[in-house]
């Protein structure tokens, strides 16, 4: 089932704390997010297949990855191809979440991304190579980009908070903290309009012997681990076998409405007596 609109009860989200990659900036502790309006959701998987284009109609790109904020869960930037647009196919563009509008049509069940912008004002955008990327947690390199698309659209700069990949975390080993391999990160889904990552989807297969059933975990119950003698980054969820297996789990293949408020409940009543995650 697509999802096209977000929680009606969502809740506030807690942090994830986590060491990074190499390009990616160290995190701070985790801190609370306040309640937010509900908005519209989309899965990450659905948002890096997404088109971009711009007020004339005329198709810009498409988004590549998402960029967001290791402490708060907050969607920071969307690394936008504009190759074929602009004639440079090997580079890639960060873009602001909220200089992107996100735009249902709820009659022929499509969803496109607009962007005010046109050829002339984007041949002068900050970009990098894909193979290339900056270092995103880099207060300097935000600075830039933040000050490049704030002059056009009115964008006040974040406030030096770090920024994570999130094609970094899909895939990534999950285990808890007796280092036993629960399963890997499926999936993330986002608050488009209120730009913040909601839940994991987390598939725990090989662990519980089920296979093809995923479980949301809410963004402030795993962190990211990182083994220093073996260079090794995975995710930790402070859960056993046990309390798994009474999680609440839906089928890879038919996503559960999550705009439904019982579903809502039912999965944050069961995280909310267990400890956010936090770095160590």
């Amino acid at each position: 089932m697509s999802l096209t609109r977000f929680l009606m009860s969502f809740a506030a989200a807690c942090a994830l704390a986590a060491p990074t990659f190499a390009a990616d900036a160290p995190a701070a502790a985790p801190s609370a997010s306040p309640a937010q309006t509900p908005g519209m959701i989309h899965r990450y998987s659905d948002l890096t297949s997404m088109t971009v284009e711009n007020t004339s109609g005329e198709k810009l790109g498409k988004i590549v990855d998402v960029v967001y904020d290791q402490k708060s869960g907050k969607v920071r930037y969307a690394a936008v191809s504009f190759g074929g647009f602009l004639g440079v196919g090997d580079k890639l563009f960060a873009v602001p979440w909220s200089a992107l509008k996100h735009q249902n049509d709820t009659v022929n069940n499509t969803h496109r991304v607009v962007m005010n912008a046109d050829k002339q004002s984007l041949e002068k955008a900050p970009g990098f190579d894909a193979d290339n990327w900056p270092n995103v947690g880099d207060a300097a390199w935000s600075a830039g980009v933040d000050k490049f698309y704030g002059d056009a659209h009115g964008i006040t700069a974040a406030a030096g908070e770090p920024g994570y990949r999130l094609s970094r975390i899909v895939g990534m080993d999950v285990r808890n903290d007796a280092g036993e391999n629960l399963g890997e990160i499926n999936d993330a889904v986002i608050d488009v309009d209120n730009a913040q990552v909601g839940y994991f989807a987390v598939s725990f297969g090989g662990f519980l012997g089920v296979g093809n059933k995923l479980f949301a975990v809410p963004f402030g119950q795993a962190r990211v681990a990182h083994n220093a003698e073996d260079k090794d980054y995975h995710v930790v969820m402070n859960v056993d076998k046990a309390a798994l297996e009474k999680a609440p789990s839906f089928d890879k293949a038919h996503w559960p409405n999550m705009a439904d408020p019982n579903w809502d409940r039912e999965v944050r009543d069961f995280y909310s007596n267990r400890p956010a995650q936090a770095a160590k």
